[in-house]
């Protein structure tokens, strides 16, 4: 329908009508409506100590100098306010919204506002990458409709699924130590129904009979997502420069690249990305078990699948994934694993050429990067994770061991791609993840744009982990928490998990390929070392709850001690250097070696919960 003035009452009219199908009579929504508020506020203290120093090379040979005062440590401040409103009418309809205020911003002005920086008044909106973002940002708002059939949600909301390893809302404080700093948003349409549920009463109002109420537990849903309408800036992958369209600025009247004006990039359907889910799922709780229906467990287990698709670079993507959530008696256990698998365009240097018949057979030929077409023109993608966790919980104490994994990547030249890190809002640790192995993606990716999408954001990256954990209630308002983390990589990828050359580690000499002949998938320039452990680490805290579970204070701190694979000192030569490159050596000073080898952190925060 055209959007005229003649025909805007109609479009009112039916707009009006749908509401009014939908929405319960005005006298019910008068008398039901309701409106809340949930959220929480929280600032966080944080010191690091031997993470950033004055002497760490940020790439291999270099030497980053800083006029700190303290090289071996430093600390800031961070916060973040949410807020979650609900406006409701009666138990059928609810609208919610997600506003969060000073996102994950550093305290200070650090952007420079005012000229002379022992004058500022202003704080800046900074976030901890370096990121500005708005002081406010509205996040999610959408609605929720029961009905007899079941539930649809419209609008841009949260996703979360199992442990959170791939799809993670990033809600409250769910995590053992840190926060949860990100969450999964999709602007979605999602339908949820209990199928054997809906059949009995469907059943039921055809033949007149009053059905005993049963709860089954099966759960279906299916839903549809666009994440990519059209990029406003163009994306014309699979065009050279020749075939690329280029419009007129209509004030100046030169060509300009890169840009669309509407409605043009609105009907370019050739870039939207949309995905489809459905899922499957049984959830039992308080199950009556053993004789005579006595004992009681929960059950959750079932599985979601996504397909992800864009035209214009061929990408055909499913993402699987299965999660089981069992207790009985303070006994419990959790898994998630995924599968992720699929072709795609879309990653890569390098113009894009080929068809996906193409793609698809010199992939199943075993291309490799040392192919015509170094990968560049198309990857089947095979990434692989999971999570799994055991263990006992009573009113005093918590015992549980977590073990996990995240597939690597050790060539992203090459045509399959494999690595992908878990959700950072999982959260494992204060330091290997979170911090090290964070900074070091975003110093391999951070120029490369094709690349960019792979920064780990401190999720679980290219390793194996296990996890013990401890929990001590002593009392109602007070917990203590100790773990205990270490890690082995999976692929060893040269810039994040570095080749090393130490002649005083246990090393043997990979077999490498010929740097005149072109690089492949096991090239290095030295050796590599045996050991793939990547570090220790311990994490403690104290926690405490004030104001009937409205306050909450916690005091945490970890320690890391590197493995030789992390290879922290990588950038330092350790002898016969010529004294006149002016770069510090590991001989000259070894204490290089056991700061950056041995960081830590201490980290209060405090929050209030509405």
């Amino acid at each position: 329908m055209p959007n005229t003035p003649a025909a805007r009452p109609g479009l009112l009219a039916l707009l009006l009508l749908l509401a009014a199908s939908l929405a319960p009579s005005a006298a019910q929504a008068q008398a039901k409506f309701s409106f809340d508020v949930h959220g929480y506020y929280r600032a966080r203290g944080v010191m690091f100590g031997n993470l950033f120093d004055d002497e760490h090379p940020v790439l291999s040979g270099a030497e980053l100098k800083l006029p700190l005062e303290h090289p071996e440590r430093t600390a800031y401040l961070v916060q973040r306010g949410r807020f979650e409103p609900e406006i409701s009418l009666g138990k059928a309809l609810v609208v919610k919204a997600q506003v969060d205020v000073f996102d994950n911003v550093v305290w200070g002005d650090n952007e420079s506002l005012a000229a002379t920086p022992l004058f500022a008044a202003d704080p800046s909106s900074t976030q901890v990458d370096g990121t500005v973002v708005d002081s406010i940002r509205a996040k999610r708002l959408w609605a929720e409709w029961n009905f007899m059939f079941g539930q649809i949600r419209v609008g841009r909301q949260g996703s979360h699924w199992g442990m959170g390893i791939l799809a993670n809302d990033g809600g409250g404080f769910d995590v053992d130590f840190g926060d949860e700093n990100f969450g999964s948003t999709y602007d979605r349409f999602m339908f949820v129904t209990k199928p054997i549920e809906l059949a009995r009463g469907l059943y039921g109002l055809a033949s007149g009979k009053t059905l005993k109420p049963k709860e089954f537990g099966l759960i279906f849903g299916i839903g549809f997502d666009k994440l990519v309408e059209s990029s406003q800036k163009s994306y014309y992958a699979n065009f050279d420069d020749t075939q690329v369209y280029y419009p007129k600025d209509p004030v100046t009247g030169q060509y300009v690249e890169a840009a669309r004006y509407s409605p043009i990039w609105l009907s370019d359907t050739g870039d939207d990305v949309t995905e489809m889910v459905y899922v499957l799922a049984l959830k039992r709780d308080n199950m009556p078990v053993g004789k005579g229906g006595r004992d009681t467990m929960d059950l959750m287990v079932g599985g979601y699948a996504v397909n992800r698709s864009q035209k214009e670079t061929d990408s055909n993507v499913w993402i699987l994934d299965g999660y089981l959530n069992w207790k009985w008696r303070g006994v419990f256990a959790q898994a998630e694993g995924y599968w992720i698998t699929g072709y795609t365009k879309a990653i890569g240097a390098g113009g894009v050429t080929k068809d996906l018949a193409d793609c698809k057979e010199e992939i199943a030929e075993g291309g490799s990067a040392s192919s015509e077409h170094n990968g560049d023109d198309c990857k089947t993608a095979a990434i692989g994770g999971f999570v799994a966790r055991a263990g006992y919980e009573s009113q005093a104490f918590t015992g549980l061991f977590e073990a996990g994994y995240a597939s690597g990547d050790n060539d992203l030249r090459d045509p399959r791609f494999t690595g992908r890190a878990l959700h950072a809002d999982h959260g494992v640790g204060l330091i290997l993840y979170r911090q090290v192995l964070a900074a070091k993606t975003a110093q391999a990716f951070v120029g490369d744009p094709d690349y960019q999408g792979l920064w780990s954001n401190g999720g679980v990256y290219n390793s194996v982990y296990i996890n013990p954990r401890f929990k001590f209630r002593p009392t109602s308002f007070l917990e203590f928490r100790l773990g205990f983390l270490t890690a082995w990589v999976d692929k060893v990828d040269g810039s994040i998990i570095p080749y090393l050359s130490s002649e005083e580690r246990d090393l043997y000499v990979d077999s490498c390929d010929d740097p005149d002949e072109g690089p492949g998938t096991s090239y290095c320039d030295g050796k590599v070392a045996k050991d793939r452990n990547l570090g220790i680490e311990i994490d403690a805290g104290v926690y405490t709850t004030w104001a009937e579970d409205h306050i909450l204070i916690a005091l945490e701190g970890g320690w890391l001690h590197a493995g030789k694979r992390l290879g922290l000192t990588s950038g330092y030569v350790e002898e016969g250097v010529d004294p006149d490159d002016g770069r510090t050596t590991l001989e000259e000073d070894p204490g290089i070696a056991r700061r950056l080898n041995n960081p830590w952190t201490l980290q209060v925060r405090f929050a209030v919960v509405y």
